[in-house]
């Protein structure tokens, strides 16, 4: 049986209204449709972002419904998983399409139920009539409608008739928010996601129950009573705090059959069912929370009899009993295998133990645990809880919901705790966590984490409440860590014979890269690296070991020694990249710098492959080249870099070594073993060395790297001359034993000098009057920043002088994160896959819960203009954006994936999603806030 919240992420609009059949309609139709139109000005549509992630929620954008049940406070009730516990940005958007704000009130720590607040005076356009609520209106066979956003349709009407009053809480799994101590009223009216928080009401238009879940393989709807809820609702009227308490002990409630089973006694069951003569059983202990005044004394099992001496307590006494009492005591009388206790047992506050802060560390979001999860674990409700690892904890494994018990040596309680050991771990520093998981709550683990570098506002937020204006968070930024300590020592090895060998230019390189930009995903990258230069430490990588420039980056050396490094090349046009490290940094460790072969590769040739397997060890292992051709890769959404104009080899059978390595002839390397990050990862192939040894000398001599920017396609001599090429250039090319073929253009990019002299279909016949029949000889004779081709066109042959692009190779260097979405400048691979100009800035990744998602910013997307002002590039968004105030209107003028002028509009959010940039300035990360 699968069971689901009924929250969405889907932003449909519109109005739709399931109509009720002939069968279903009661015969005073009329009255329904009279009740129906004065209850729909009551019901809202609640757009919710919550920007962190919290308790069981990642950070999300999401929708459901709310009805207004105090027109005058601007109350609206909706579900707890709709209100959040964490901070959110809600708006409630009305049947008439006016929008006003929200502001969580209070959510039940337990029930599915919380408030909302408007400001009244914000409607201007619709007189909302508040709804009663009714509990005791709901009985078997009231015949109800469930009015609300089903399936984000904004509005629908939904019929059913109530089945049962007695079912049990839905269950939505372990490590999930669960609704317990309660019965849910259940009925057959098929209500789906965005129908959250629906009011269920009867024909007079009363409130007997709230929709919050429903069986996914059946129409079955599962509404939660509303009595508690009218009690919660009275007390923030009177602008008072809501009183919840709790014996942190979850009951449930047991027929009377089961209980025998469990040992009641004839006389305790007549005894109760005298006094209820319609009861089927009673409340039985379920668990109790580890720590807790219940758990010194109740045992799973035992039954209740009596709660301050109300016989046979049902889920409302038990409530009634603990929330009038909080901070006092209730007398609890139970049966434990025929034997009567009685217990005075303290009521805890239940408020208490809903988190109301958080803290920032990284992107790791960690808070108070909440009762919710200690009842997961099972543990004590305290301590601190991982909502979200983000990338400093993710380089540990650590997985959300973790309990954090120890930091660097230092056991911490609680946030406090927390926060002054991280403000002595160094930002790139190593840190040991001792943590518990809650899959696998027995067994405590230990591992080790990377700070992060300067990539997040690392901050600490708390929730302030007031009953009559609602919550607000306020945030502080936390201090600066302590300065990083030198690096450790290299380790002192015994005294060494044997001369370095190639498998002393083998390293381990880890890239932690905190965003996503230009199309490749956040996260953790490890590859195998080869030094190309020992004395200038370089290291060449493949791009899925190194994407991109914006990461923090280590080398390990033989599994001894990491010491930090930094990207110095990302080749613009190839899938590869060149890091280093201090050499000063390893001593006296033996490394080795690679000869690289000049040879080309051959299909049959027998080499040896040279890699690291999963321990970091060298492995070894003879390999033959099955062939060498031209590599195609597919086209990609997400506009991530994609390899042209190259031939790589491809192996009989492929090594069996993850992290990647080389191919050698001897001892020298023949080709880097890589993988293409984004596309098929069992397909790798080898990068040819002198393509490698190309690069590394334009590296030393500081020469730029020119592009005619053409992506060329292999024509074979036969075809070309069905093209009418001419007898003087078929012969020409027809003297080559191995390469009878020429080279068509298949793209240009756009933008590009190339693209006002040449089309799809040219055939080249000459660069500079010599002949190219491979995409390493085009790409050579193309080294300079002007050419003069010749090539053939419709059958005829059309001399052109083009300019070539000089390309840095210095990766992204600059980005702006602003309203969830991160701001880059266009990247080349926009001109050369969807054939576009690079104009303005460029918004690819965005993170959910921010106005970027909820405001539906499309992916590539190319801003052009903010308001009245122009951004040609990253300057001046930041001047547009600059002086944005919290929830300030935008307008953006933009450009798609395929050209055509868009405008979207959004609210800023500078409160979960502040504007700030990161710059790279001589090889370090800058991060400064744009106010």
């Amino acid at each position: 049986m699968r069971l689901k919240k009924l929250a969405i992420t889907s932003l449909a609009t519109g109005l739709a209204v399931h109509p009720v059949t002939a069968a279903d309609q009661p015969a005073d139709d009329a009255r329904w449709a009279t009740t129906l139109e004065r209850v729909s000005t009551s019901i809202v549509t609640i757009l919710v972002d919550q920007t962190r992630a919290f308790e069981d929620t990642s950070n999300m954008t999401t929708e459901g419904t709310g009805v207004v049940v105090d027109a005058e406070r601007g109350l609206i009730l909706t579900n707890r998983h709709i209100v959040g516990v964490g901070p959110v940005n809600a708006t409630a958007v009305f049947l008439n399409q006016e929008e006003v704000e929200l502001k969580p009130v209070w959510r039940d720590p337990v029930h599915d139920f919380g408030f909302l607040r408007y400001r009244p005076e914000d409607v201007k356009f619709i007189q909302p009539e508040a709804l009663a609520l009714d509990p005791d209106a709901a009985r078997v066979g009231l015949d109800i409608r469930v009015v609300g956003n089903d399936a984000g349709e904004r509005l629908s009407i939904l019929s059913g008739t109530i089945a049962r009053l007695n079912r049990e809480a839905p269950d939505y799994g372990r490590s999930q928010y669960n609704d317990f101590n309660t019965f849910y009223i259940q009925a057959a009216s098929g209500t789906s996601g965005g129908s959250s928080g629906s009011p269920v009401v009867d024909i007079e238009g009363r409130i007997v129950a709230l929709n919050a879940a429903g069986r996914g393989d059946a129409a079955t709807s599962l509404f939660l009573p509303v009595t508690r809820v009218r009690r919660a609702l009275d007390f923030i009227v009177r602008g008072q705090g809501v009183p919840r308490g709790t014996l942190q002990t979850t009951f449930e409630q047991t027929s009377f059959a089961e209980l025998r089973r469990l040992g009641l006694s004839e006389e305790a069951e007549r005894r109760v069912r005298e006094a209820r003569p319609d009861g089927t059983g009673l409340l039985a202990v379920k668990e109790a929370v580890p720590g807790s005044a219940a758990d010194a004394h109740l045992e799973p099992g035992d039954i209740v009899i009596a709660v301050n001496a109300i016989v046979g307590g049902s889920f409302p006494d038990l409530a009634d009993a603990f929330d009038n009492h909080v901070g006092g005591s209730v007398d609890l009388t139970v049966e434990r295998a025929g034997t009567t206790h009685e217990f005075t047992l303290p009521v805890a506050d239940l408020n208490r133990f809903v988190p109301g802060e958080y803290l920032s560390v990284g992107s790791a979001i960690l808070h108070p645990l909440s009762y919710q999860q200690a009842r997961h674990f099972p543990r004590p409700v305290d301590g601190v809880v991982v909502a979200w690892p983000g990338q400093f904890l993710n380089s540990g494994g650590i997985p959300e919901q973790s309990l954090i018990t120890a930091v660097d040596g230092v056991d911490v309680q609680d946030v406090d705790g927390v926060e002054a050991v991280m403000a002595k771990i160094p930002h790139g520093a190593d840190a040991t966590i001792r943590y518990v998981a809650m899959d696998d709550p027995l067994t405590p683990q230990t591992t080790t984490v990377k700070r992060p570098g300067r990539w997040w506002v690392e901050r600490r937020c708390s929730r302030e409440s007031e009953v009559s204006l609602g919550e607000t968070w306020r945030c502080r930024a936390l201090a600066e860590p302590a300065a990083r300590d030198t690096p450790p020592s290299p380790p002192t090895l015994p005294e060494r014979t044997a001369p370095t060998s190639v498998d002393d230019a083998m390293v381990v390189v880890d890239f932690d890269m905190p965003f996503g930009v230009r199309g490749h995903d956040s996260g953790r990258y490890r590859g195998a690296g080869l030094i190309v230069d020992v004395e200038r430490g370089w290291v060449v990588v493949d791009r899925s070991t190194v994407p991109e420039a914006i990461g923090d980056l280590s080398i390990t050396f033989g599994g001894l020694l990491r010491v930090p490094g930094e990207v110095r090349y990302i080749h613009p046009l190839h899938n590869l990249a060149v890091v280093s490290y201090d050499p000063d940094a390893i001593g006296d460790l033996p490394v080795a710098e690679a000869q690289l072969s000049a040879e080309p590769l051959r299909s049959g040739q027998p080499l040896s492959f040279l890699g690291l397997d999963d321990e970091l060890r060298i492995r070894r292992q003879p390999v033959e080249v099955a062939s060498v051709g031209a590599l195609s890769l597919p086209p990609d959404d997400a506009l991530t870099f994609r390899d042209y104009n190259i031939e790589v080899a491809s192996l009989v059978t492929d090594p069996d070594f993850i992290w990647g390595g080389v191919l050698l002839n001897g001892d020298e390397v023949a080709a880097l073993w890589a993988w293409w990050l984004g596309f098929d990862p069992a397909a790798p192939g080898g990068i040819s060395a002198e393509l490698i040894a190309d690069l590394i000398n334009g590296l030393r001599t500081g020469e730029m790297l020119h592009s005619l920017e053409v992506i060329w396609g292999y024509l074979p001599l036969v075809e070309a001359r069905r093209r009418q090429m001419p007898d003087v250039w078929f012969d020409r090319y027809a003297q080559s034993e191995t390469n009878r073929r020429v080279l068509a253009v298949k793209r240009v990019v756009a933008g590009s000098p190339a693209a006002e002299h040449l089309v799809v279909g040219d055939v080249l016949l000459a660069i500079d009057g010599k002949s190219a029949t491979s995409f390493r000889e085009a790409e050579r004779l193309t080294q300079r920043p002007q050419v003069h081709l010749e090539i053939l066109r419709d059958g005829v042959v059309v001399e052109a002088v083009v300019d070539t692009v000089a390309l840095d190779g210095k990766g992204i260097d600059h980005v702006i994160s602003w309203a969830g979405t991160l701001i880059e400048l266009p990247n080349r691979s926009l001109s050369v896959d969807l054939g576009v100009t690079p104009e303005g800035v460029y918004s690819n990744w965005q993170w959910w819960g921010a106005p970027a998602v909820r405001y539906g910013l499309e992916h590539v997307l190319r801003i052009v203009q903010i308001g009245e002002r122009p951004t040609p590039d990253l300057d001046a968004f930041a001047a547009a954006v600059k002086g944005l105030r919290h929830r300030d209107a935008v307008r953006i003028h933009a450009l798609n994936r395929f050209d055509v002028p868009v405008v979207h509009t959004l609210r800023v959010d500078q409160r979960d999603w502040p504007t700030y940039e990161l710059r790279r300035v001589d090889g370090r990360w800058q991060r400064t806030l744009i106010d």
